[in-house]
């Protein structure tokens, strides 16, 4: 249930939503990067309900600095869904 970006995390300095993350979001990024190597749990990105091709193209950001992070980062590690805790 830790391992989530939220909305928030990919809102624009206009306010809009975006596909990168923004500076909080890189931050949590960060402080999830670290928890991952200790959990095989997913990274879950919240789902866009309006709009999937803003969902897949998220997943493929977080994705790609996952993978500049660690080495070899498996991308079905990184998913769009609903967080199980609010």
């Amino acid at each position: 249930a830790q391992l989530v970006l939220y909305h928030s995390d990919f809102i624009t300095a206009a306010g809009l939503p975006g596909v990168e993350l923004n500076a909080r979001g890189r931050l949590r990024l960060e402080k999830l990067s670290e928890l991952m190597p200790m959990s095989m749990c997913p990274l879950v990105i919240e789902v866009n309900e309006q709009d999937p091709t803003l969902n897949a193209a998220r997943r493929a950001h977080v994705a790609a600095l996952l993978q500049q992070a660690f080495a070899e980062f498996p991308d079905e590690r990184v998913v769009i869904g609903r967080p199980v805790a609010r």
